[in-house]
């Protein structure tokens, strides 16, 4: 049995005639109506029962469409996986990206691959760690560059393929006249009673941080959450509380401007200094061409070697 011979089947099967359906295949009517016959002959079985002007199902036709519809549809996800790879530049990739996009000098990198691959398409989607764990999960998307705890790390790591990037520091972001400017770094002890300003970005280290204060009973306040970090730095720059972010946002937020943010100072968190930016994708991912060559092109830049 031939895959010609499910798309002849098929396509009359659809329009119950054989004159329709080897228009369909761009084949003569006569050559049509004897390839199904000898498919027939081959199985021992009717597959249609002709009438005057059309052919109708017997049910062991009905059965062989139901069955020859997913092969015919893993022929053509085949066929169109195999097109990709041997033109390796076609194609399109989803991209899950932390609002620290232009931190992490990613906007030159994507440029680059864009510019290696013209042919392919990028759909970049921001968010937060968690949001983009979920979309890679769901499918959604097809690579993202997040952050992940030790603990959720240890989770995933069936369900993903994880590669590790960078590490990055956190660091708190006060006002020059704060009590603790002068420090040189800051332990989470030393927020007791400070107002705190979140990003409800969904990075994860607010929830850390939280968690440490609760544990350890330490009192504190959320004066607010913000979306936008320009925000919080003004309102940091105000008095109105401390802020945390990464130390990658705060020296590209913060840096060299004689007017803009020149009152606020980042400063390292401890115990909880660092976190690791990853890019993860589906297990099942590293099979298309595509994802391929994009985590390719990132481990090269970064120069990483090995996978984790």
């Amino acid at each position: 049995m031939e895959r010609t011979q499910l798309m002849y089947v098929t396509a009359t099967a659809k329009h119950g005639n054989i004159t329709k359906a080897a228009e369909e295949l761009c084949i003569s009517q006569p050559s049509l109506s004897n390839q199904i016959i000898k498919l027939e002959n081959e199985l021992n079985i009717k597959l249609f029962e002709r009438k005057r002007h059309r052919v109708e199902l017997t049910e062991a036709g009905r059965a062989f469409v139901e069955s020859s519809l997913p092969i015919l549809n893993s022929f053509g996800k085949l066929e169109q996986l195999m097109g990709e790879y041997a033109s390796m530049n076609k194609g399109s990739i989803n991209i899950g990206i932390l609002p620290i996009f232009s931190a992490l000098q990613l906007p030159d990198y994507l440029y680059e691959f864009k510019e290696k691959f013209p042919k392919i398409d990028m759909i970049i989607k921001e968010s937060g760690s968690s949001s983009l764990v979920n979309s890679i999960l769901k499918k959604e998307l097809d690579v993202a560059f997040t952050i992940l705890t030790e603990a959720s790390l240890e989770k995933l790591k069936t369900e993903l393929n994880i590669i590790k990037l960078q590490k990055d520091r956190i660091v708190a972001v006060v006002g020059e006249k704060h009590r603790l400017a002068g420090n040189k770094s800051i332990e989470l002890k030393d927020l007791a009673n400070e107002k705190l300003i979140f990003s409800n970005d969904n990075f994860q280290f607010p929830n850390i941080i939280l968690n440490y204060l609760k544990l350890h009973q330490i009192p504190y306040q959320v004066s607010c959450s913000c979306t936008q970090m320009e925000t919080i730095f003004n309102l940091v720059s105000r008095d109105f509380g401390i802020t945390f972010c990464s130390e990658m946002t705060a020296k590209k937020e913060l840096k060299g401007s004689e007017n803009k943010n020149t009152k606020l100072i980042s400063i390292p968190l401890l115990p909880l200094s660092e976190r690791t930016i990853y890019l993860i994708s589906g297990k099942n991912s590293s099979y298309h061409p595509t994802i391929d060559n994009f985590t390719r092109f990132i481990r090269e830049k970064y120069n990483i070697k090995t996978l984790r």
